[in-house]
């Protein structure tokens, strides 16, 4: 139990390490994906193979078709992808360096504890994990030996056999359920490889558990699809049915599979060395795995259409439909927080973008000849939906930082925190002036021609400037806030100039004071305007 502890928290160590190292670049591999399903076959691989698990390529697939970054057809690719690139960690695995595992592991605590750059700790993660994996795996070895002389364990374990249909099936079915309980096919493996090489499963045995870890891993990719949309289902009963039709024919024509395996790998698959262990079987069972995928993936990917078919027909709908209110993020993607900050700073982008309508709409209502109520409703809706949008933006994030990103992510995610809550106050004020919109309807208030001039300058300004505050967000270039800062003071000073115009023809009585108090709020309003979208330009900058 303890040898597989460390085993798992190694894995998990080596893994997260891997996924923060590699966050950058899985983004560039995703924003490069065609819909060439061979090209998504290499991302799958390559993804999986930088990070060490395939369980979280297969949630971010999940995530990014829910987010309709991702296509079903271009998922299929990429799952099957990742089913191979999963094998690596096998080979990892049976490539024997346990007597490296405790010096390696205190390397790797020296540069996690000790080193200056967040980059060089993470190194050491992936160290730390990669020593403790076999360190613990050394344990499960040697947990295991006293096994072999064992009269109760004996029997126990020769149940996992291969030499009937029966024991072929009791055995993927260990495995599968095994896959299940601990939720890591790269652990199951590695506790099968363990057994194996201390005698306790023979080669046969070990294959068919490896099939059923094939099998059981796929609960990831389906656990992660509840709550999504049609089209993430969708992509989980591919990746199931991908599996499941390979352990069946492999199933079928096991003794023949066996016998490729072992032509494949050098050396007898069950010879047994002087100190009774098995010092082939591990390449021969990480061989197995590979066969197994890489073959599936070459029968399967020609028929990837029939699957989508498949997948449809198990998962009826339409796949347009959204399982969440957001575009953009999934929860499920906190697990790649480069990922996930990029993903929120898309939602944030739309998010500014349905600001910018409701300002442009404000503005209708107020100039237009004939009053629009059909907008001015459409507005207030809105206002309500920019609210939740910033509520959801806002657990994200916060979700994102609990789960210790790395600095800059965190730091992204402080400044996207704040900028949701600017938008969100822009979202106010044009709630209000349609507010204003509908009472100066309503109480038949006319504004005098200078008044309007003057409010439509500056809402062309204002316009302007939210456009210029948009490129600090997108770009997150400094030089551009001396030109914010600059606009800023302007529009500030031409806001003011007008309330005290507005004062002086008061004074002059030139204006009733009913019009000149709706006047004056909606003033007050655009100033407020202003001052949120240069906070909101600040705050992109990390300035505030």
């Amino acid at each position: 139990m303890g040898g597989l502890g460390i085993f798992m928290y190694g894995m998990r160590a080596m893994s997260g390490g891997l996924q923060e190292l590699a966050g950058f670049r899985i983004r560039r591999i995703f924003q490069r994906l065609t819909h060439n399903r061979l090209l998504g076959v290499g991302v799958g691989l390559g993804i999986t193979a930088l990070i060490q698990s395939s369980s979280a390529t297969t949630v971010m697939v999940v995530g990014f078709i829910n987010a309709g970054l991702l296509d079903l057809s271009q998922a299929v690719g990429v799952i099957m992808g990742a089913n191979i690139g999963t094998t690596i960690t096998s080979w990892i695995i049976a490539i024997k360096v346990t007597h490296y595992a405790l010096p390696i592991l205190g390397i790797g605590v020296a540069v996690h504890l000790f080193a200056k750059k967040h980059r060089m700790r993470m190194w050491g993660q992936v160290l730390l994990g990669f020593g403790m994996l076999f360190f613990g795996l050394k344990l499960m070895e040697t947990a295991f030996h006293p096994l072999r002389e064992s009269p109760d364990f004996m029997p126990f374990f020769a149940q996992f056999g291969a030499d009937t249909l029966g024991q072929i099936l009791k055995s993927v079915l260990a495995g599968f359920l095994l896959t299940i309980i601990v939720q890591s096919s790269s652990t199951t493996i590695g506790i099968t490889m363990a057994l194996a090489n201390q005698g306790l499963l023979t080669f046969p045995g070990a294959v068919a558990i490896v099939l059923g870890e094939n099998l059981g891993t796929t609960i990831t990719m389906e656990l992660a699809s509840i709550g999504t949309n049609v089209a993430a289902k969708r992509a989980a009963r591919v990746h199931s049915l991908f599996n499941l039709i390979g352990v069946t024919y492999v199933i079928l024509l096991f003794p023949w599979f066996i016998r490729l395996v072992d032509f494949v790998v050098p050396g007898p698959m069950d010879v047994v060395a002087a100190d009774g262990t098995k010092p082939f079987i591990a390449a021969h069972i990480a061989a197995g795995h590979s066969i197994f995928n890489i073959f599936n993936t070459m029968l399967l990917l020609p028929c990837a259409g029939l699957l989508v078919r498949i997948a449809s027909v198990m998962v009826p709908g339409d796949r347009r439909q959204r399982g969440q209110s957001l575009e953009f993020i999934d929860h499920n993607l906190i697990a790649v927080p480069s990922l996930a900050i990029e993903l929120a700073k898309k939602e944030l982008l739309k998010m500014g973008r349905g600001v910018k309508d409701m300002f442009t709409w404000s503005e209708g209502l107020l100039f237009d000849e004939a009053f629009d109520r059909d907008r001015s409703d459409r507005l207030i809706q809105f206002e309500k939906i920019t609210d939740n949008t910033q509520t959801e933006i806002s657990k994200f994030l916060a979700a994102l930082l609990q789960s210790r990103p790395a600095p800059e992510v965190a730091e992204d995610a402080r400044r996207f925190l704040r900028v949701a809550d600017e938008f969100e106050s822009i979202g106010d004020g044009c709630e209000r002036i349609a507010k204003y919109a509908i009472r100066k309807e309503q109480q038949h208030i006319v504004f005098s021609s200078e008044a309007i001039q003057g409010l439509r300058s500056v809402y062309k300004e204002l316009h302007e400037y939210m456009e210029l505050c948009t490129v600090c967000f997108v770009e997150h270039r400094a030089p551009i806030l001396q030109e914010v800062d600059a606009k800023s003071f302007a529009l500030r000073e031409r806001i003011e100039h007008l309330r005290d115009a507005h004062v002086d023809r008061l004074k002059r009585d030139e204006c009733r004071v009913v019009p000149g108090l709706l006047y004056t709020d909606i003033l007050t309003v655009l100033q407020n305007v202003r001052a949120h979208a240069h906070n909101a330009a600040e705050a992109s900058l990390g300035l505030k």
